[in-house]
């Protein structure tokens, strides 16, 4: 097993910053916690689906990886539909051009992870955590991110059409080009975010903050934003809402004003 160095052994520089800290140790606590004789296969290994009716209908139907440590594995383009992966260690995992559709993972840790390409349809997010996860291009149609907190995530080009996400942590993240009609994100902290090209047709906002985010060139028709959180916030025609000349920022409220 490759072994990960700890936070002891990292010398502090400028250079060093404070989300490689996080993913060290996070890397290194899960390498602590691994059973010593088990082989990386072993730990990887994905155990076959059950036999279709062995599973009682409102249970998971793929297989189960509930609180199995998989960070750092390799799973590119592994069929995970309908699997149950709660409180799964993702750290580091692969997961490009994977398919979880329909999969229950919720309460992960994703620290890391690379998503990127992987059809995420439907997938159960709750109360997920880690920064720095790559869902560029993935497809997320109606998936729960509700209560997740995922800073600094690349959900680039993602479709995030019908998702679930109020209270979603997403500061500092890229949600740039991406398809978001529709999108529940009532009271998510969206801070520091870019959401430039992004459509945001019939998206419910209501109460979001988007504070030093940039919606610039954003479709926002037929939406609810009103009580957004704005402040230094670019809005969609390029315009700063801290403007002292309105109509900054007119169109993210439903009064029409600031």
């Amino acid at each position: 097993m490759t072994a990960f160095p700890s936070l002891a052994t990292v010398t502090y520089s400028p250079r060093v910053s404070i989300a490689l800290l996080v993913t060290i140790a996070a890397l290194s606590a899960a390498c602590q916690e691994s059973d010593p004789g088990e082989t990386e296969a072993e730990r990887c290994a994905i155990p076959e689906r059950p036999e279709p009716g062995s599973v009682a209908p409102d249970l998971p139907q793929g297989p189960s990886l509930a609180e199995r440590d998989l960070s750092g594995c390799d799973l590119r383009g592994i069929d995970l539909s309908d699997s149950d992966l709660w409180r799964a260690n993702l750290t580091m995992t692969d997961l490009r051009d994977a398919d979880l559709t329909g999969a229950y993972a919720a309460e992960t840790t994703l620290t890391g992870a690379n998503l990127e390409d992987a059809t995420l349809v439907e997938l159960d997010l709750f109360n997920a955590t880690g920064s720095g996860a790559n869902m560029r291009d993935a497809i997320l149609t109606r998936a729960i991110l509700a209560g997740a907190t995922l800073p600094s995530t690349d959900l680039h080009g993602a479709d995030l059409v019908d998702v679930f996400a109020e209270a979603v942590v997403l500061t500092e993240s890229d949600l740039s080009d991406a398809d978001m009609r529709r999108i529940h994100l009532v009271v998510a902290d969206l801070a520091g975010a870019s959401l430039e090209g992004a459509d945001l047709t019939g998206a419910n906002m209501h109460g979001a903050d988007v504070r030093n985010a940039s919606l610039l060139g954003a479709i926002m028709n037929d939406q609810v934003s009103n009580r957004l959180g704005v402040n230094n916030t670019i809005c969609p025609n390029g315009s700063n809402s801290n403007d002292e000349v309105p109509p900054a920022c007119y169109i993210l409220l439903d009064d029409g004003g600031l």
